[in-house]
């Protein structure tokens, strides 16, 4: 009765929501490399994999961080910016009882989540800090309500030099079995089934559950996207046509290029037009000279030219 009743409140819970991180591309800042076992074997991919039977750490559903590390930091890109509801965290257990006694619990201790449109947390949305939970009460699975909007969701640890409380590991981590992040795959929808358009015609982002405008679209600001942003669409109105001013004239000056280039070569053929591609050779007494040198360009010039090259030859040489 009791499973039945937690699957229906998870149900009930999550909705319809997608899980709009499955699959998708990751990313960690210290992975954790062994010469004994292959290294996708702990992945930052496994934390989206939809694997979550089997949370020990070393049988290829987990991703496990480098040892001896002061921060851990693993992020999934969800490809574009979408609307997130919640986010549920499965840390490695190892498939160990989680009290006390388990390890693993001081090393998911201090743990935060962030939602941002970059890879850097600290310009988005902290969803959740845990400066409350100990190793008795630290659950192995958690999850956070976080309405927000972003494209990265990211897992940050840190022990750095403290005070931390007590029961916290020597050095961070990031080892986890499943990262879901429900939400809506598509912007400008919100409720439970992201069905019902946001109220706003010139919201761009809502608020998932209320509907409450989060982000206008481009040219619109206000508390509902009522009033007209003149400084962006300004922008736009004079950035495109400087844009293609611009791509207009490196067109036009290509096309210039290549017209000149085309008449020039046309030009040289036309002037070597009937001349034989052989050395011509002017024989003078023994001296040799080339067409090309004297630049014949008929026969009235190649008779001068020859006439020439006999007077400047001296007689001793005949």
């Amino acid at each position: 009765m009791f499973f039945r009743w937690l699957c229906l409140g998870f149900l009930e819970f999550t909705g319809a929501y997608d899980n709009v991180a499955l699959k998708k591309q990751t990313e960690q800042l210290y992975p954790y490399t062994t010469i004994t076992r292959p290294n996708d074997t702990f992945d930052a991919s496994n934390a989206v994999d939809g694997l979550k039977s089997d949370l020990h750490g070393l049988n290829g559903q987990c991703v496990l961080s480098a040892d001896y590390r002061e921060m851990a930091t693993w992020w999934v890109n969800l490809s574009t910016v979408m609307s997130i509801h919640h986010i549920t965290i499965y840390y490695r257990t190892d498939n160990v009882k989680w009290d006390l006694r388990n390890g693993f619990t001081s090393r998911f201790l201090g743990f935060s989540v962030y939602v941002s449109n970059t890879t850097d947390r600290l310009q988005g949305t902290l969803c959740y800090k845990d400066d409350n939970f100990t190793r008795a009460t630290i659950p192995a699975v958690f999850t956070t309500t976080c309405p927000v909007h972003g494209q990265y969701v990211i897992y940050y640890n840190e022990r750095f030099k403290g005070p931390y409380r007590e029961g916290f590991s020597n050095y961070a981590h990031n080892e986890l079995c499943e990262v879901e992040v429900y939400g809506c795959n598509t912007t400008g929808y919100y409720g439970p089934e992201c069905s019902i358009p946001c109220p706003d015609e010139n919201c761009q982002y809502c608020h998932i559950e209320t509907g409450t405008c989060q982000g206008c679209k481009t040219g619109y600001q206000g508390h509902r996207c009522e009033l007209e942003d003149k400084a962006a669409q300004t922008s736009v109105t004079v950035v495109f046509p400087i844009l293609f001013s611009v791509i207009g004239l490196v067109l036009m000056t290509a096309g210039i290029f290549v017209f000149f280039n085309i008449k020039k070569k046309r030009f040289n053929q036309n002037g070597k037009h009937g001349v034989n591609d052989k050395n011509i050779e002017l024989s003078s007494h023994g001296v040799v000279q080339h067409y090309d040198e004297l630049h014949v360009r008929d026969t009235e010039e190649t008779y001068t030219a020859l006439k020439k090259a006999e007077e400047e030859t001296p007689y001793e040489e005949i």
